[in-house]
């Protein structure tokens, strides 16, 4: 045999024997996997023990149904509910902590972002489509997100602006807003 055909020859028992045979996984079988950092809390005060402040709710007589009280990694809460025509709400709340706070917790990459005044709150708000939009904000001290999905543009800016700037900027706009106990209406 020449040493061309050699070198072809060793190189292709070489490769038969770094694969497969067929039929035989090449990884092993063994589940890996890395914890969750969602935590999900039977209700607000379990939620609100967790996260060691009061997070941004949504009061009963809004109409909608709380369907998730969930604690995801480093002091994040959010809160989902649901509505009776599909419509899918998440509020979500951070205490800002560190030099570099992350001040957009909405978990939305997508869209285009402007910046509106309501109150005296600036407030980034996107359309996603024309039944889904998203709103963050910070206020003394807090980080805050809203978004809406299958619902109508006037409900979300109703809620967004009747609602939770109204409250985040009377009630987490106090010096000690993790001091504040309400009645929950859940």
């Amino acid at each position: 045999m020449n040493k061309t055909k050699m070198a072809w020859a060793s190189a292709a028992l070489a490769l038969a024997l770094l694969l497969p045979a067929a039929g035989v996984k090449a990884y092993s079988s063994e589940n890996v996997s890395l914890p969750s950092p969602i935590v999900e809390y039977a209700s607000y005060n379990k939620l609100r023990e967790a996260v060691g402040f009061e997070p941004l709710f949504l009061p009963r007589i809004a109409g909608y149904k709380t369907e998730h009280f969930l604690f995801i990694g480093e002091g994040l809460a959010d809160v989902r509910y649901s509505g009776n025509l599909g419509e899918q709400l998440t509020i979500r709340s951070s205490r800002l902590t560190g030099e570099n706070p992350d001040t957009d917790i909405s978990g939305v990459y997508t869209g285009k972002w402007k910046d509106i005044e309501i109150g005296s709150t600036v407030v980034s708000v996107a359309k996603l489509s024309d039944k889904s939009f998203a709103a963050h904000w910070i206020e003394g001290g807090y980080a805050f997100s809203f978004m809406g999905e299958n619902m109508k543009e006037k409900d979300f800016e109703s809620l967004l602006s009747g609602y939770f700037i109204d409250v985040t900027e009377h009630v987490f706009g106090t010096d000690d807003a993790s001091s504040i106990h309400h009645d929950m209406p859940f």
